[in-house]
């Protein structure tokens, strides 16, 4: 055991934590960050357009204009994001440089002019093209960061410093408009078809059972030893946000969403207190014999309702703790996920289209506003009793040795 705690604490953790702070998936986690605000902005006129619906069609239609600008501008406002994020990491300037990766994101998407109208379907403005923006964002923030921060300029030594912010991201920002362009009218490539083709089997395989269950048990996991489950969030918000806006489109054109596979999921229904479902725990905390369970469980409890679990996972703790592993596992990586991928994937609840990402809403609470159903928040309240089950006699053998411990400690 103690070789294994050795393994995960000198090689393991180090290597993921390079991993997920690689400029380039940094840069991408980044990206989604700051166009945070803007986004909730979007879902809470989808939320808002969703309930003037039930009273005039009409009225949501013109709403809808507001989500599309808004949300659906989501590859857009993106592009700008990340290119802005690798241009910290390079320590240059950051706004030419997010400027620029919005002009290159255009480009790529191959728009037409026919008599001074610009002609680009609005779709690869949004979720569709967020797979171009972040190669966008990544190729105008590597490459103008490189040539800034050499010095590879126009910006001469004698200009005072306004004038250098006006010549300096010249230079690159040509050599990186003219790379988009010969990617999508010399070389003819339509990278947002070629991208949706790459793309769809991916997004297929992490819909299924097992894609599901997978990427739950990775999260879970990584918690268990210590490591923030974050850490694999670099990789996954592309297509978590790729699935929930293509089930938003599909809302709004009056048809059935189609993937389960979303952060909006694993929020509302699957980390129930946080990762690992810890909620119920909490609640057993709250009437233990273990003074110090007891003193935790009224402390956690209200990040708990807000499914932030860190103050347990650390503080009982979870990490590195074989009894309450095993129901932190059973809860967070197999049960809840089986239960949710089998109600949403046979239609008893309603698979979440909201592109609303508010994870610090009380339980209950946020499952609704992804899905708009009532069974969602009953399915919350089945899963909390299973949940409950489960913890109990793992909790009822972790709280005999802490009142042991306690006793002999007097």
């Amino acid at each position: 055991m103690q070789a294994a705690f050795h393994w995960i604490d000198e090689k393991l953790s180090p290597g993921l934590n390079r991993f997920s702070q690689n400029r380039f998936i940094s840069s991408i986690l980044s990206g989604f960050w700051k166009i945070m605000a803007f986004l909730i902005i979007g879902a809470l006129f989808q939320i808002v357009s969703t309930i003037i619906g039930m009273i005039s069609v009409e009225y949501q239609t013109l709403l809808k204009v507001m989500t599309d600008l808004t949300f659906g501008m989501l590859g857009l406002v993106l592009a700008y994001a990340i290119a802005h994020s690798m241009a910290d990491f390079h320590g240059v300037k950051p706004i030419s440089i997010g400027l620029v990766s919005v002009s290159a994101f255009l480009i790529l998407q191959r728009p037409e002019f026919t008599e001074g109208l610009f002609q680009l379907e609005i779709g690869r403005f949004g979720t569709g093209g967020l797979f171009v923006a972040i190669i966008s964002g990544l190729f105008t923030g590597e490459l103008m960061g490189q040539f800034i921060k050499r010095n590879w300029t126009f910006g001469s030594k004698g200009m005072p410093d306004f004038a250098k912010d006006w010549f300096t991201p010249i230079l690159p920002g040509f050599l990186t408009i003219i790379s988009a362009w010969v990617v999508a009218y010399v070389l003819n490539v339509d990278l947002y078809l070629l991208i949706v083709k790459l793309v769809a089997p991916v997004l297929t395989a992490s819909d299924s059972y097992l894609g599901f269950l997978v990427i739950s048990l990775i999260l879970v996991g990584l918690f268990t030893i210590g490591i923030n489950g974050g850490v694999t969030f670099g990789i996954m918000f592309p297509l978590w946000f790729a699935a929930i806006g293509e089930n938003a489109a599909l809302v709004a054109q009056g048809l059935d969403p189609i993937h389960i596979n979303t952060i909006q999921t694993l929020i509302g229904w699957v980390v129930i207190g946080g990762t690992g479902a810890t909620l119920t725990l909490n609640f057993l905390m709250l009437r233990s014999k273990s003074k110090m369970l007891k003193s935790l469980g009224k402390g956690a409890l209200i990040p708990s309702l807000m499914n932030i679990n860190e103050p347990l996972i650390f503080g009982l703790p979870i990490v590195f703790n074989p009894i309450l592993a095993i129901p932190f596992i059973l809860n967070g990586a197999i049960i809840n996920p089986t239960l949710v991928w089998l109600t949403m994937n046979f239609g008893l609840v309603t698979k979440p289209f909201v592109p609303l990402l508010m994870p610090w809403l009380p339980v209950g609470v946020t499952g609704f506003m992804f899905n708009h159903d009532w069974r969602g928040v009953v399915l919350v309240l089945i899963l909390m009793v299973i949940n409950i089950a489960v913890w109990y006699p793992f909790f009822k053998v972790y709280e005999k040795q802490m009142v042991e411990k306690e006793a002999s400690e007097v």
